[in-house]
């Protein structure tokens, strides 16, 4: 029988917890938060948290029964030595965080690593430097349905044309979790371009913003993000047209419509995308979270390559970052050689 990883959580806030009272949000969601997946987990052992707010900490101690609950590492027993940490405080925390940690598996952490490209890059050197495993949660990559789209699915609908992405609440919250799926799915970046910043509600991540921008990729193609305003309604929306149908990833992930080509039906020896009568499937991201700390455990296990690694995110925050530099040069056009 295999032993069981021993998991400390640091930061026992919303993604960490809270998340999961959401009960609308149960029903589409089976795993909402790192807290139902590590209580349901077979492969790991959730026996620690640290968080400095003595109500989270109740919460805990109260509802999740773990046996060690501190408010900071100094705090947890001599002897304590995790394999797993799993990372949720807020993106300024971290960097201290990875330092003081001396557990030698694996890491999990929340996007971004850092406020600015420089605490990044130092969050990888230090996670390099212990040799670490790190898995950044970027769930997409964990959803089956997005997964038989990456390998066959993608090419029904031909070569990309154009695509369009909706996001709300910040570059560095949601629409970095959209710079990963369409790298995921079309590959390398060339070029960013920022259009322009608008103010659309507030953000969850200091410095944040909202920013129209362009993705340009290695076939010339482009994808124009843009924000929208979570205090009217929200969504984070993918859509893609390529040379031989269009796909939507729509409702945050929840759904996939696939549009065929087909006879237009106005114009005699056109075609048309017939997106009436696209088919509409359900994703698999309800377990996405399970199947990350799946990905890890058996990367552990057998000293294999994961999923959604340190040098995939920094390639995600270097893109962000040549984002707002753009903005501040006038929305200059610049080139991505990552």
């Amino acid at each position: 029988m295999n032993k069981k990883l021993k998991t400390l959580l640091i930061g026992f806030g919303n993604v960490a917890e809270k998340i999961g009272d959401d009960k609308m949000m149960a029903k589409f969601i089976k795993y909402q938060s790192h807290a139902q997946v590590l209580d349901a987990h077979p492969n790991f052992h959730w026996d620690a948290v640290i968080d400095n707010d003595k109500n989270r900490r109740d919460v805990a101690k109260n509802k999740w029964r773990i046996p060690i609950v501190v408010d900071s590492l100094a705090k947890l027993p001599i002897d304590y030595d995790p394999d797993v940490v799993v990372l949720t405080t807020p993106p300024d925390k971290r960097l201290d965080f990875i330092r003081k940690i001396n557990n030698k598996k694996g890491i999990i952490v929340e996007k971004p690593l850092g406020l600015s490209i420089l605490s990044s890059k130092n969050f990888e050197k230090v996670c390099k430097e212990k040799k670490h495993t790190v898995q950044v949660n970027y769930f997409r990559r964990f959803d089956s349905t997005i997964k038989s789209l990456v390998k066959n699915k993608i090419k029904k609908i031909g070569n990309l044309q154009t695509g369009f992405c909706i996001y709300g609440n910040g570059l560095r919250n949601n629409a970095i979790h959209m710079i990963d799926l369409v790298r995921l799915l079309f590959g390398k970046v060339r070029s960013i371009k920022a259009i322009s910043e608008l103010q659309t509600g507030s953000n969850s991540i200091k410095n944040d913003k909202n920013i129209i921008f362009n993705l340009e990729f290695q076939n010339g193609s482009i994808i124009t993000f843009s924000p929208i305003n979570f205090d009217f309604y929200r969504d984070i929306y993918l859509d893609i047209w390529g040379s031989k149908g269009r796909v939507e990833i729509f409702q945050e992930g929840l759904f996939i419509r696939y549009s065929k080509i087909k006879k237009h039906r106005a114009i005699s020896n056109i075609k048309e995308v017939s997106i009436d009568k696209g088919i509409i499937k359900n994703t698999q991201c309800g377990v996405s979270y399970f199947n990350l700390y799946d990905d890890l455990y058996r990367s552990l296990r057998t000293n294999s390559n994961i999923r959604s690694d340190i040098n995939n995110a920094m390639i995600n925050e270097i893109i962000v970052d040549n984002i707002f530099k753009s903005l501040s040069q006038n929305s200059k056009k610049l080139k991505v050689d990552i």
